[in-house]
Formats: C-alpha cells, sequence, structure tokens
C-alpha cells in the first residue's frame, strides 16, 4: 500500500500521512488520515506511522470485503513536494 505525507502544504504547521481504503471489487471507498503538527510527526517517526496506518487501512478494507491478501507488505512512503520549496 502507499502512504502520502505531505508537510506544511495547506498550512504551514500541520503534516499528515494518508492511504486508501477499498470496498468490494477494490473500489475506492476512503482514506485513512493521521494528522498533526509538523514538530509532532518527524521523519523520524514516518516509518513507523506508515505501517500502523497501513495495518489500519488494510483491515478496514477487509472488512468492507476488498479482495486484498491478508498479509500486507511495507508501506510504500510517498512525499508530496512541500509549499514552500516544491521538494518533499
Amino acid at each position: 500500500m502507499q502512504i502520502f505525507v505531505s508537510s506544511g502544504i495547506y498550512d504551514a504547521v500541520t503534516a499528515s500521512l494518508s492511504t486508501a481504503v477499498f470496498g468490494h471489487d477494490r473500489a475506492l471507498v476512503g482514506a485513512m488520515t493521521v494528522s498533526g503538527p509538523v514538530e509532532r510527526i518527524r521523519r523520524a517517526d514516518l516509518g513507523a506511522l506508515a505501517a500502523r496506518l497501513t495495518d489500519a487501512s488494510h483491515q478496514l478494507s477487509l472488512v468492507l470485503g476488498a479482495p486484498l491478501p491478508r498479509e500486507v507488505g511495507a508501506p510504500r512512503i510517498i512525499s508530496l513536494p512541500s509549499a514552500e520549496t516544491g521538494s518533499p
């Protein structure tokens, strides 16, 4: 699963991680997001946060009937460019 990370894009002091939630037929039904102050969502914590978010969204997708494997691999973290620098 993919995790999208943003920091300071819409609000200079807010960071977030998001991933998709799927229903039956792998239809996109929503997203799960964790957000907070940029100083509390540090780059060093992204791996652990992404793993927990991926697990939660995967489990919810299974409950909603998504035909996904029972186990989920390591998340692929994709950093969105920041508003100020244009780079992740």
